[in-house]
């Protein structure tokens, strides 16, 4: 099986178990029965066919993954709603950018009340999880997210524009 035709068997959801259903006849030698050597290396291409097979997959599902998250991921520029971070269970909080502080990885909120932080409604500087968080902010973006103590300071896991 090439990569080639083993690519529309990923795009269409095939299990992997399929993928490495190899044909028997392709792996058997033709002529007369095989010597225990001949036996062996016949055993281990068969078997490295299925590792390549593996890797191929695994990459091509890598690939597809990264492209679906790509693809879901607007453009905050043209008004898109947006997501950086996990979601977390509970409910988030709203609040407004002040600014941006990249250098520092640090985003000032004019937000509501923080109930996981026992917090009231302020304004007030946020470390961020991940700089990549800073990447679609600008002042004025009204944004929702959840902020909990990390290393001793408020920090910013989860953001999403409210639009």
């Amino acid at each position: 099986m090439s990569i080639r035709s083993a690519a529309p068997f990923i795009r269409a959801g095939t299990s992997l178990t399929k993928l490495l259903d190899v044909d028997a006849a392709a792996d058997e030698p033709t002529g007369a029965r095989t010597t225990g050597r001949l036996a062996a290396r016949d055993a281990r291409t068969g078997m490295m066919k299925r590792i390549g097979i593996i890797v191929v997959a695994l990459g091509l599902m890598a690939c597809a993954a990264v492209q679906a998250q790509s693809e879901r991921r607007q453009d905050p520029a043209q008004g898109q709603t947006w997501s950086v971070g996990t979601r977390p269970a509970m409910t988030l909080t709203e609040g407004e950018v002040e600014r941006v502080d990249k250098e520092h990885s640090e985003v000032i909120i004019h937000h509501g009340d923080l109930p996981n932080l026992g917090m009231e409604a302020m304004t007030m500087g946020f470390a961020v999880a991940e700089k990549r968080m800073l990447d679609n902010l600008r002042p004025g973006d009204k944004v929702r997210f959840n902020a909990e103590i990390k290393n001793g300071e408020a920090t910013v896991t989860y953001i999403e524009s409210a639009r």
